[in-house]
């Protein structure tokens, strides 16, 4: 009995040490750029590193702010994301709804369809997108953007949003059918009420992945005012030096916001990928 006891314990310190090994590596690089980015240029240069400053510098961080309308860029981002989250929801929802509770020939295939959508490369299309939004002059524009983006994370949507709608009793449908009630009212009335921890877990995916994005923005912006979050980092990286202090500052101001939005709706996500998401 006591030798299980001491296998018992052996096996636990050593999943809590594995897992204090993974914990650290995942956390080391946004510790180091907050490291980083409160260290003027010649500590930050200096041989070898310190891991922390000797002396607190916010100059990286009143930069941002005086090279470029940073202020502007957090704007941006969050417009495009939040627009874009609604649109690829509210399409996703539609299509999810037929595709999960509607019978009808080519239903397997058009969802295959979709899948397929999500397997091919971002980048095989963007040229021809560019040729399009140039020819119907939404360069530099939200509509490009948000546009874009929803197209991008649609199937992502539908394939998370079908899972979860196929969890719901198709009983309460009938049930408002006997009552008169129409499709939309069905889908306003019962469906959406209970696919909201689904809804929530997959704006959060999409508000990041939107959040995060850098190819499309670089692509169909170039105005410094239309500067999303990411595209605007890159730009402190110019022919002459590398201004390692503004990136890493703005790297931080970048991962703020996401991870406030992750820690608040912790649980929603949890729960709309634990509550049919998957099934």
């Amino acid at each position: 009995m006591l030798d299980r006891s001491r296998a018992a314990l052996t096996c636990h310190v050593c999943v809590f040490l594995l897992l204090g090994a993974f914990s650290a590596l995942i956390l080391f690089p946004p510790v180091w750029a907050l490291s980083t980015s409160l260290k003027p240029d010649k500590e930050m240069l200096q041989y070898p590193p310190t891991i922390l400053p000797a002396q607190w510098y916010l100059g990286n961080y009143r930069a941002l702010f005086i090279a470029m309308p940073f202020a502007r860029s957090l704007l941006n981002s969050f417009i495009v994301s939040s627009l874009s989250v609604c649109l690829t929801i509210f399409a996703g929802l539609m299509a999810a709804y037929v595709i999960a509770r509607k019978e009808f020939i080519g239903k397997e295939l058009v969802f295959l369809l979709f899948l397929l959508c999500m397997m091919l490369p971002g980048l095989t299309n963007i040229i021809p997108m560019f040729l399009l939004m140039g020819k119907l002059k939404l360069l530099n524009t939200y509509a490009a953007l948000v546009l874009l983006y929803s197209a991008g994370n649609v199937a992502f949507s539908i394939w998370l949003l079908r899972g979860f709608i196929a969890s719901i009793p198709q009983e309460l449908d009938e049930a408002a059918i006997l009552d008169g009630c129409s499709q939309f009212v069905i889908l306003r009335r019962i469906i959406f009420p209970l696919a909201v921890p689904g809804i929530t877990a997959t704006a959060i995916l999409i508000f990041i992945s939107c959040w995060n994005e850098f190819i499309v923005a670089v692509t169909f912006t170039n105005k410094e005012t239309m500067r999303t979050l990411t595209v605007a980092i890159y730009f402190f990286k110019t022919y002459w030096n590398v201004q390692w202090g503004s990136i890493m500052a703005a790297s931080v101001l970048a991962i703020v916001p996401v991870l406030a939005f992750f820690a608040v709706m912790q649980r929603q996500l949890l729960a709309g990928l634990t509550k049919g998401a998957f099934r």
